[in-house]
C-alpha cells in the first residue's frame, strides 16, 4: 500500500505537509525529522543499545497498535533485520505485502508492508507515553505493519507503524495521516 503522499518526505526546503485541524507539529530535538501529532499527544522516546540509536513511538488510548520512528545504523540492512526479528516471534507467520522503492518528498524511500501472525504469553504492560498500566492476554496476535525507511551512509531512518488488525479502522487512518506528515528535514550521515 503506497500512501497518497508518495511521490512527494526528504530533506528539502519545502514547507511541511499540511496537518489536520488541532494537530501539532512535533520537531525532533537535532532537526532531524518532524511529525505531526494527535490533539494532547506526545512521542516517548527510547534508545535500545546495539538495535537502534533512538525510538520515537506514540500509541493511541484505545490501543490497536503503535506509530513509530527509529534512528539507527544502515548496516545491517534495517528491513532485513526486521524482517528477522519478525519471523523469531513465536508461531510467527510473516507475509509481505510490499517492498518496494517509492519516491518520497524528492527522495527514495524503501516502503514496505507486512502481515504478521504470532502467538504472546500474557503479560502486564506499561505505556511510558501515558502511564497507564494494562493486561496483555496471552493468545494469538495479528498485525499489519507499514513502513518507509531512509538510508544514509552510516544511518537509516524508519517511520511507519503497527497495526492490529482488528483494531478501529480509525487508528490506522490516523497512523496513515501520522506517516503522510512526517518529513525528513536534513540528509541522514
Amino acid at each position: 500500500m503506497c500512501l497518497a503522499a508518495c511521490g512527494a518526505a526528504g530533506p528539502s526546503g519545502d514547507d511541511p505537509p499540511e496537518v489536520p485541524r488541532g494537530w501539532t507539529r512535533y520537531t525532533e530535538q537535532h532537526g532531524l525529522f518532524d511529525v505531526a501529532l494527535p490533539p494532547r499527544s506526545s512521542l516517548a522516546q527510547e534508545a535500545f543499545p546495539g538495535a537502534v540509536d533512538s525510538y520515537w513511538y506514540w500509541s493511541p488510548e484505545l490501543g490497536g497498535g503503535t506509530f513509530s520512528v527509529a534512528l539507527g545504523d544502515a548496516r545491517p540492512d534495517p528491513i532485513d533485520t526486521y524482517l528477522a526479528s519478525e519471523r523469531s516471534r513465536p508461531g510467527a507467520s510473516v507475509d509481505v505485502d510490499a517492498d518496494d522503492v517509492v519516491s518520497w518528498r524528492g527522495t527514495r524511500a524503501r516502503h514496505l508492508r507486512v502481515d504478521t501472525d504470532y502467538q504472546t504469553q500474557g503479560s502486564l504492560d506499561v505505556d511510558p507515553s501515558t502511564g497507564l498500566t494494562h493486561h496483555v492476554e496471552a493468545g494469538d496476535v495479528h498485525e499489519t505493519a507499514d513502513f518507509h525507511l531512509w538510508r544514509g551512509r552510516t544511518k537509516a531512518i524508519r517511520v511507519g507503524y503497527r497495526v492490529e488488525r482488528d483494531a478501529e479502522s480509525s487508528v490506522e487512518r490516523t497512523f496513515i495521516a501520522m506517516v503522510e506528515s512526517f518529513r525528513l528535514r536534513r540528509p541522514l550521515p
